[in-house]
C-alpha cells in the first residue's frame, strides 16, 4: 500500500506543477506524415483548429484524425477557422500544456487520461465519442475455470493481469472497482512477486492481448480487460473461461475543450459534431474515423465530471 500511496502522490505533484503557457512564440510544430517535422504558423492570417491524442504513433494517429480536422474547418470557417491540424503527444503532461496553452482545442481520448488532462490544464468534457461505432465500454474480471476462482474474495492474495497504467478499462475502472468493493490493492512488479494473503496485486501487461495470453497460459490467474476485447476471445477458448465481476461501463471517449477556446466557437463546435451523422459529408467523415456520433455525456456534462471525480478521488485515497 505505502509504495502506492509514494508513487500516486509523486504522480500527482508531477501533474500539479505549473505548466507552461508557450506565449512567446507564434508557432507549432506538428508531424507531417512523411515524418518530417512542419511547422504551421498560429498567426499570420491563419487560425486553425487543432485536434489532440497521445501516442507514439504520429503518422497513424495524424492520418486517422485529419478528416476530422478538416470537416471542422470547414463547417467553422464563419468563425475564422482557415484550416484543420492534429497534433500529436508523446505522453499526458506534454497533452496537458498544450491544451492549457491553446495550442490544442479538442482532446479526445478515453476518460481515464482525460480527466487527468483536464486536471492539470483546466479542459473540459464536452462530448461523448462513439469509438468504434459504440457508446460505452466496461472492464470484466476472468479466469480460467480450472484456477477454483470464482467470487471477489477469491481474489485476496492473488495478482491480476492489467493492461496500461493510463488504462481506463485495465487500470482505472478494475482499481476502482475493488478498492469501492473494500479491498486493498497494491502494485507488484512481477506476476509471481509475494504480497500478503489479505491483499489484491495487479501487475502490468501493456496490452489486452498480452492479458488474455498470459490467463490462458496460466502466467496469471487473473486478467482485467473490456468487454468488447473479451468478446473476441474465440468462443472455444471462452468456455474455458469464467467472469468473476464487471464493472459499471463508462462512455467509450470523450471530448475535452482547452480553456483558451471561447465559449461562442464551443457551442458552435458542439453543434457541429452533434450533426455530423445527420448530413452525408459528416457521415463519410465519421465513418472514416470508425465512429458512429458524438452525443451528450450521460447525465449532463456536470454530472459526468462529478462522477469522474469521485471515482478518482477514490483511487488516489486507496493508493
Amino acid at each position: 500500500m505505502q509504495n502506492i500511496v509514494r508513487k500516486t502522490l509523486i504522480f500527482v505533484l508531477m501533474l500539479l506543477v505549473p505548466l507552461l503557457v508557450l506565449g512567446c512564440t507564434t508557432q507549432a510544430n506538428t508531424e507531417s506524415l512523411d515524418g518530417e517535422s512542419n511547422v504551421v504558423n498560429l498567426t499570420s492570417g491563419t487560425n486553425p483548429i487543432v485536434i489532440g491524442d497521445v501516442s507514439n504513433r504520429i503518422d497513424e494517429v495524424t492520418a486517422f484524425w485529419q478528416p476530422l480536422a478538416n470537416y471542422l474547418a470547414a463547417e467553422l470557417d464563419e468563425y475564422g477557422i482557415t484550416h484543420g491540424i492534429v497534433r500529436v503527444a508523446p505522453d499526458l503532461n506534454t497533452m496537458s500544456e498544450w491544451l492549457e496553452s491553446g495550442e490544442v482545442d479538442l482532446y479526445i481520448d478515453s476518460s481515464y487520461p482525460s480527466s487527468i488532462v483536464n486536471s492539470a490544464s483546466q479542459g473540459r468534457p464536452i462530448l461523448r465519442h462513439w469509438r468504434d461505432f459504440v457508446e460505452e465500454y466496461h472492464s470484466v474480471f476472468f479466469t480460467v475455470q480450472e484456477n477454483g476462482i470464482t467470487t471477489l474474495e477469491d481474489l485476496r492474495g492473488e495478482i491480476i493481469a492489467y493492461d496500461r497504467p493510463f488504462s481506463t478499462s485495465g487500470y482505472f475502472l478494475p482499481t476502482v472497482y475493488l478498492l469501492q468493493n473494500g479491498f486493498d490493492v497494491i502494485e507488484v512488479d512481477e506476476v509471481n512477486s509475494s504480497i500478503n494473503s489479505s491483499e489484491i496485486g495487479y501487475v502490468f501487461a501493456n496490452d489486452d492481448i498480452n492479458v488474455i495470453n498470459w490467463v490462458i497460459a496460466g502466467r496469471a490467474n487473473v486478467g482485467v480487460t473490456n468487454n468488447f476485447e473479451y468478446a473476441k476471445i474465440p468462443e472455444e477458448t471462452r468456455d474455458r473461461l469464467l467472469i468473476i465481476a464487471e464493472t459499471d461501463p463508462i462512455p467509450n471517449q470523450i471530448i475535452s475543450v482547452s480553456p483558451q477556446v471561447e465559449q461562442d466557437l464551443i457551442e458552435a463546435t458542439t453543434t457541429v459534431l452533434m450533426d455530423m451523422e445527420n448530413n452525408e459529408s459528416g457521415k463519410t467523415v465519421l465513418e472514416a474515423i470508425e465512429t458512429r456520433r458524438f452525443d451528450n455525456l450521460p447525465g449532463g456534462r456536470d454530472a459526468f465530471e462529478a462522477q469522474i471525480n469521485e471515482m478518482l478521488e477514490i483511487i488516489g485515497g486507496g493508493q
